[in-house]
């Protein structure tokens, strides 16, 4: 709480941020602190840790570059990019990343912006070859499991998950940006956290090359547009 009245509240994942905001017109003088709970419930608290630091301004990260700007409606994504259908559980349509403007440069293998508009299950596979069975392919589900877990596999192999719901949305499209660096690095973004990544892992022994790309679904059905001209 500021001198000025402003009273911010953060937590866990949010720490930049507030859970809750106000600002008092009238702020008190504050010299004592209490704890309470329910009578029923025992909660431990900790307070004035050694690791303690003050989150101001200056250390908020920030947003993607790729996910700066005004949120596009479906009608005009229709017309900006190339759209996908997906609906079966199947990669069955490759892309190939050469055909898809600016997304492999000097640092990525590839930097891919898409929009998905659907209930759950998001899935891409980044892959060597043009086979759903690639030994060299890199998997993102994005609103898995009732669209409440999010995940990154090589070759049926986890190397990063989190639990976070509500990614996907079927009543407007979501901004992801997936993208692996030529020395490992995998992140995936999506425009409900602009600063962080929703999942990032450091591949020790990566995929030399991502030459295509495939989306599927889980029997529901998904909108997904990529390639977008600005």
């Amino acid at each position: 709480m500021s001198t000025s009245g402003k009273l911010e509240v953060f937590i866990g994942e949010s720490a930049y941020k507030p859970l809750i905001l106000y600002v008092d017109e009238h702020p008190l003088d504050v010299k004592f602190v209490s704890f309470d709970s329910l009578e029923t419930s025992r909660v431990l608290f900790f307070y004035e840790c050694a690791d303690r630091h003050v989150v101001s301004p200056a250390v908020i990260p920030a947003p993607h570059a790729l996910l700066s700007g005004s949120q596009p409606t479906k009608e005009v994504l229709t017309k900006k990019c190339k759209n996908v259908q997906a609906w079966k559980d199947k990669y069955v349509d490759f892309i190939k990343v050469s055909s898809i403007q600016g997304a492999q440069n000097d640092e990525f293998l590839i930097q891919l912006p898409y929009y998905v508009e659907g209930v759950r299950d998001a899935n891409i596979l980044l892959s060597t070859d043009a086979n759903a069975d690639s030994k060299n392919s890199y998997e993102i589900v994005i609103g898995g499991w009732g669209n409440s877990r999010n995940l990154i596999r090589k070759n049926n192999q986890v190397l990063a998950k989190v639990k976070e719901f509500n990614i996907l949305s079927e009543t407007r499209p979501v901004k992801i940006i997936v993208e692996v660096t030529k020395a490992g690095a995998i992140r995936v973004f999506t425009d409900h956290n602009k600063s962080k990544p929703l999942l990032e892992v450091q591949d020790d022994q990566p995929i030399k090359e991502i030459n295509y790309v495939s989306f599927s679904a889980y029997y529901r059905d998904l909108d997904i547009f990529y390639n977008c001209v600005e």
